[in-house]
């Protein structure tokens, strides 16, 4: 995350004005994007964000930004860490409409694990970032498994790319896209966890969520590369014709 969300969240007075300008330019950046949705299992994911049905979205710390544009409903729960960065990154979700919950797998675990059970029961959607708060960058731990177990709900690996974009030199390489970007979501097959899995079989379910979300997120990266340049070279809006179908359907 930027150096500017640990300043802002170290100064109360601050903070609030920080979060009503942070709020002001992602909704102008928002307003810039193509934006388009990938999916690997497109009638499984919408069963879940179009029903009534819940699920766990999972997602890497490093594309935590366009997150509060992936799904319509604002019916759904963010965990977020308990350090000052997390001071801003809450109230932000907050006033955009999303319930923060504080805690992490190094900090508040118990509590904030209780209280996303908690949203579950009231019929939220839950958000995780498997990496988070502070890294190994990409790397999926046992929490958003431990979740899914719990709750018997499924995992959706979802990602963003966006071209072009700035990278910042952070532990999680957090992406930002430039105005007027190609932005693509993608959504990876959803992942059960048993409420009787063991320790093998929770192994097992870790291997795959991480081989999903490496693969959504090289697609998503190249995806969004890839419709630019068509897009650019066309001149106009992208047509059917123009999406690779090697990426599977898409769906504004």
């Amino acid at each position: 995350m930027p150096n500017i969300t640990r300043l802002l969240a170290t100064r109360e007075f601050l903070l609030e004005p920080g979060v009503e300008i942070g709020l002001f330019l992602l909704k102008s950046l928002r307003r810039s994007l193509r934006i388009c949705h990938f999916f690997e299992d497109e009638e499984k994911t919408r069963y879940f964000l179009d029903g009534e049905r819940r699920a766990i979205l999972c997602f890497w710390h490093g594309r935590l930004l366009m997150m509060p544009f992936s799904i319509q409903t604002k019916e759904a729960a963010i965990m977020i860490s308990q350090d000052n960065e997390g001071d801003f990154v809450s109230r932000f979700m907050e006033r955009y409409g999303y319930e923060s919950i504080r805690g992490s797998a190094s900090r508040g675990s118990l509590s904030a694990m209780k209280k996303m059970l908690a949203c579950h029961r009231r019929g939220k959607h839950l958000g995780i970032t498997p990496d988070g708060p502070s890294g190994p960058q990409h790397q999926v731990k046992s929490g958003v498994l431990e979740l899914a177990k719990l709750t018997g709900t499924p995992i959706l690996p979802l990602t963003f790319g966006a071209y072009p974009r700035r990278v910042l030199h952070s532990w999680d390489e957090f992406v930002i896209p430039f105005p007027f970007a190609t932005c693509v979501f993608f959504w990876g097959e959803p992942l059960w966890v048993s409420r009787v899995s063991g320790k093998e079989r929770m192994g097992e379910a870790q291997r795959v969520l991480q081989e999903r979300m490496e693969k959504i997120t090289m697609k998503a990266d190249e995806c969004s590369r890839e419709l630019f340049w068509k897009r650019r070279s066309a001149r106009n809006r992208v047509e059917a014709d123009l999406i690779p179908q090697r990426w599977g359907k898409a769906s504004k």
